[in-house]
């Protein structure tokens, strides 16, 4: 699982989000269990929520990786995601 976060502020931006140190790793990969079973369940490889300040976070399958970079129009460089003009 993967998380990518899209702030208000810097629209066509993103950050891949890492959460180690942040979150109990037990607890974590609970959460990455049970994402995944509900994507299973209603065979969905994504979560997408969006805030009212415009900001957005997208939880998605590591394998369509691609296709949210490429529907958020967001590519992948050294350190994180960037803008694709």
């Amino acid at each position: 699982m993967e998380v990518l976060h899209i702030p208000a502020d810097k629209p066509g931006m993103g950050q891949l989000a890492s959460l180690t140190g942040e979150v109990d790793q037990a607890a974590l990969r609970d959460i990455g269990r049970a994402l995944r079973a509900e994507f299973v369940a209603c065979g969905t490889d994504m979560l997408r929520v969006q805030f009212d300040d415009g900001a957005e976070v997208i939880v998605y399958a590591i394998e369509v990786r691609a296709i949210v970079m490429a529907a958020a129009n967001i590519q992948l460089t050294d350190g994180g995601a960037n803008f694709q003009a």
